[in-house]
């Protein structure tokens, strides 16, 4: 079954202590999938931008497919999707196009990674259902930048 809840528990500037471990994994043991444990870049001194981002990405409703991607393709191809998303983007980003034609672009490949999903699973939500990740109305985030 798809990931549908993501629960975050972080440890000190060491992470959470060998000792303690034991416990958390025996609390999360009846769940469908097993505990993902993530270490943050930076060392300890610069972990909170990591956090930070994590957060965002839940405050987002990104979280939940990020880690749903994660599980179904393993950590290795996980990895080798994200450098070339990342690379593709920056390629993206840099063109001479026009930001309509990188507009379109960007929603022709939306559509057909939709289409594709439907006839693997007709399960996923369209995009604007209520549980697709929705982009916050520019007139919030304005006055979110005031504060």
């Amino acid at each position: 079954p798809p990931i549908t809840d993501v629960v975050i528990l972080l440890g000190g500037p060491n992470g959470i202590e060998e000792t303690v471990m034991p416990y958390i994994e025996e609390a999360f043991k009846g769940l469908h999938l097993p505990t993902c444990k993530v270490l943050f870049p930076g060392g300890k001194h610069h972990s909170y931008v990591a956090l930070s981002e994590i957060l965002t990405f839940h405050d987002r409703g990104f979280l939940r497919h990020i880690f749903e991607d994660y599980r179904t393709l393993g950590p290795d191809r996980y990895q080798r999707w994200q450098t070339t998303m990342k690379d593709a983007l920056k390629r993206l980003a840099s063109s001479s196009a026009s930001a309509e034609t990188k507009m379109r672009a960007v929603q022709a490949l939306a559509q057909r990674s939709l289409k594709k999903r439907k006839e693997a699973s007709p399960g996923p939500p369209e995009p604007n259902s209520s549980s697709w990740p929705q982009p916050r109305e520019k007139k919030r985030l304005r006055s979110a930048n005031h504060h």
